[in-house]
């Protein structure tokens, strides 16, 4: 049997894609809405603004662009200069968390809309069982169904918060760093991340400031608080592991870490 390697699938496939795209594109949507025969997502770890939809003055993708007109355009979905958002992949700023995600679902989706509701990737499975009308599993579910989303773009989901728990490190060359331990809370149009080497808040307000450049963890306290006590309660709920202290590094070591983070405010 001959082996294929990863890499050389991922071109076919995406060659697959690009080859059965513009054809997709080309097809008229169904008249009236029924059981649907394919729902075609389109999600990737491209920048936020390497396409032409979200705003790419560089890269031409109209066949992307085109299918962002006939479906749905979900605007702040959580997974390299991602500018205006912070940093950029493998960071738990929004340039390493905010990806693409188009939708089109012929009958369901309203072409040309846009949503603003936050969702991350666990949402995907939960989103692909109701669609297909199948059972879920006897386990608990992270995520919740967007078809609420495809169905009405202004709709909302029944969470309040959106949390992300990384408590390791995550290299980007010698001595620098994607990201340190860190935990985050999305609620509503605040932000929140608490880094774990020295447990400091990081308050933003992500309809105001996109690019995370203004920290109001000290100018709102209150805030601060709460969100930081709500994600507790998560951790403990889901007994999360957290990061203990290196001793062999030594404190100077720790310290430096954090400060060679790669990212560019």
């Amino acid at each position: 049997m001959k082996f294929i390697h990863p890499l050389n699938i991922r071109w076919l496939l995406s060659a697959l894609v690009l080859a059965v795209l513009p054809a997709m594109l080309r097809a008229e949507p169904a008249a009236a809405p029924g059981k649907p025969n394919i729902v075609y997502i389109l999600a990737d770890d491209l920048g936020w603004t390497d396409t032409g939809t979200y705003g790419s003055k560089y890269y031409e993708t109209p066949n992307i662009d085109k299918l962002a007109t006939q479906g749905l355009k979900l605007t702040c979905y959580h997974i390299t200069d991602n500018a205006p958002l912070r940093s950029g992949k493998g960071s738990l700023y929004e340039g390493g968390t905010r990806d693409p995600f188009i939708v089109r679902w012929s009958g369901v989706t309203k072409p040309g809309t846009t949503c603003g509701v936050p969702t991350i990737h666990v949402d995907v499975y939960p989103t692909l069982l109701e669609i297909a009308a199948a059972p879920r599993p006897d386990q608990p579910l992270d995520g919740e169904s967007l078809v609420p989303l495809f169905k009405d773009a202004k709709a909302s989901l029944k969470r309040t918060a959106i949390f992300q728990h990384f408590p390791g490190y995550l290299g980007s060359g010698p001595g620098l760093w994607r990201t340190t331990p860190v935990g985050t809370i999305q609620a509503g149009d605040w932000k929140l991340l608490e880094f774990f080497e020295d447990n400091h808040l990081e308050l933003y307000n992500l309809k105001e400031d996109i690019g995370e450049k203004n920290n109001l963890a000290e100018k709102m306290p209150d805030i601060a608080k709460e969100l930081h006590a709500q994600m507790q309660a998560w951790r403990e709920g889901i007994h999360a592991r957290m990061p203990t202290k290196n001793h062999a590094d030594g404190e100077t070591k720790d310290k430096t870490r954090r400060n060679k983070q790669g990212d560019k405010p």
